[in-house]
Order: structure tokens, then sequence, then C-alpha cells
């Protein structure tokens, strides 16, 4: 069976649901002595739930859009060309460049998925403290009052911090 990722390589790619393809992934995984899922179809859909996690930083990304029309959002293009788009290791991503670190970004992301961690806390079960005694009193707990934080995985978080944080070179370079 044939993946149904569609890739955005940085050219604005009709219809881009992912930044990685699956051979990516599945070679970023399997250097880690991870193994994934044979079956594309399977693999396709953790694919684009943890695509679906990085789109969630959207309002943390530095510079904007480079296409007016794209999908997904990467690439980036500095903000009014001040300068202020995505450096890394004080280099500037060009804008029409998907940068390799968000591509493991989602390999990362899609390996926490593959090992059970529902980002979206869809599938997991919630229990809320409505009150609270103490000492010899007792807590009581309800199953469906209450607001559940989505989860964070703290490696994975840093990883992204890197395409919000650093907005301009700190190095002068001539």
């Amino acid at each position: 069976m044939t993946s149904a990722l569609v890739p955005e390589d940085g050219s604005n790619v009709v219809g881009a649901n992912s930044y990685a393809t699956l051979t990516q992934i599945r070679a970023y995984a399997l250097s880690r002595g991870i193994t994934i899922t044979a079956v594309d179809a399977d693999a396709d859909i953790l694919a684009i739930k943890a695509m679906d996690y990085i789109e969630s930083f959207r309002n943390r990304f530095k510079g904007v859009k480079t296409y007016l029309d794209q999908v997904l959002q990467f690439p980036r293009a500095s903000y009014r060309d001040s300068g202020l788009g995505i450096w890394i290791d004080d280099i500037q991503i060009a804008d029409d460049e998907i940068p390799q670190e968000l591509i493991n970004i989602q390999c990362e992301t899609f390996m926490a998925i593959n090992a059970g961690v529902d980002f979206k806390n869809y599938n997991q079960k919630q229990k809320f403290i409505v009150e609270q005694k103490v000492g010899p009193l007792s807590q009581k707990f309800s199953e469906s009052i209450g607001i559940s934080n989505n989860v964070t995985v703290t490696s994975i978080s840093h990883m992204i911090d890197v395409l919000c944080n650093p907005t301009t070179n700190s190095v002068e370079r001539g």
C-alpha cells in the first residue's frame, strides 16, 4: 500500500498534510531502535496526528506563512522584511525551506503517539477533585467535571522551542 502523506517541501505543495515522509519517520525511529508499524495506512494516521500537534503551536512560531494559501504553518518567512524569521544555530532558515528540526519534531511526536501518548486526551479518562477534606476526611472525585490540560512531552516541547524562541542571529557575520 502507498502512503497517503503529502509532505510539504517548502514550495507550497497542494494538499500537504505532513512535514515528513513515512520513509523519513521510519528511518528516524529505526536509528533509535524503535520499530513502527509496517502498515502505511496506520502510520499515516499517526503521522498526521503528529503534524496536528505541531500545528497547534501556530501562534508561537516566528515569522509568517510564506504563501497566503499554504495549508500548513511552514515554510515561514520573515515578518515584513524585519529579519525576524526562523533562526536555528545562528543560521536563518530560507522562506522556502522546511527545517530538518521540524521533520525531526514530527518524527519524535510520531514515536510518542505510537508509544501511547494522547496529546489531546481524547482517550484518557480524567478524574477531577470536586470535594477534598483534610485529616480524617476524604476526597470525592468526579469523572465529568473539571478541565484537563493537554499532555506535554518535555523533550518535544524543547525541540519546538527552537522554532519559536530564536528570532534573530546573535552572531554578526562578515
